[in-house]
Parts: C-alpha cells; structure tokens; sequence
C-alpha cells in the first residue's frame, strides 16, 4: 500500500520518507530559520539540535554511524540525558536516537511528527537519511 510515497511495510513499524535538506552536510550551521541551533561531528556520529519557537520546545537527536543517504535508518527515543551513552553503544548499525527529557516525547509523539511534520521530522531530514523506520504507535494511520 503507497500513501504519499511512504510504504507501510509491516505491521509494526512504518517507512517514512524525509524532503531533502540543502544543509544536511554542513556541522557549522547557526541558528536560523529552521530553528537549528547545534550541528556537531562527533567521533561516529552527529549532534544536533532544533528550538520549535511556537511549543517553546528544544529537539536533540544523535546520528550514529553512516546515516547520510540511508534508507530506512531506525529512530529510537532515549531519555536525553543518555543520549551519548546509547550512541556509542549502538549496536544496530546506523540509526537515529532522539532525546526525550522527563518522558515528554514518546513514540506517538515522534510518529506524529514525522507523518504530519514538525520541527522534529525536519530535524531528522537535516541527518542526509532519505527514508527512516519507525514503531507504529499511533492508530491514526
């Protein structure tokens, strides 16, 4: 089943395909109108961050491995204060994990931004990764 170019491909998780971002490969990238504040190379992987202006809300979410180009690239929710404990330790191969602070971002939260859009999905496009797969949390597909 094709929706808008995104494959549902199994019951429990779903293909979301990302728009192209003009800066994806840039790590000097100041705050700006798509509200990034922090692109960083790290050893193996990528920090970065986005302020929503409208939720009064900051994004942080950690490239690990090759991601650039990917397709299907996992994205997980850990809790943002060990986020660069679980980059390191990732086993998976690349991924994308996104910190949450104090459980305010789930999963259903993460789907519905990257099905709707948000700062969150154009976050997750600035990583290069032309498609990610996430859980399916959310009835309302």
């Amino acid at each position: 089943m094709y929706t808008s170019g995104e494959a549902h491909f199994s019951w429990t998780s779903r293909r979301v395909m990302l728009p192209e971002d003009e800066g994806h490969g840039r790590s000097d990238v100041a705050p700006d109108a798509s509200g990034v504040t922090l692109d960083r190379m790290l050893p193996g992987s990528r920090l970065m961050a986005c302020r929503d202006v409208e939720q009064e809300r900051e994004y942080v979410a950690l490239a690990v491995g090759e991601v650039d180009g990917g397709e299907d690239v996992p994205v997980r929710v850990v809790e943002e204060e060990r986020l660069l404990l679980h980059g390191p330790r990732s086993d998976l191969g690349p991924e994308i994990l996104v910190g949450a602070e104090d459980d305010d971002l789930d999963d259903r939260e993460l789907t519905r931004q990257l099905l709707d859009g948000g700062p969150l999905r154009s976050l997750l496009a600035r990583t290069g990764a032309q498609s990610v797969a996430v859980t399916c949390a959310s009835a309302h597909f």
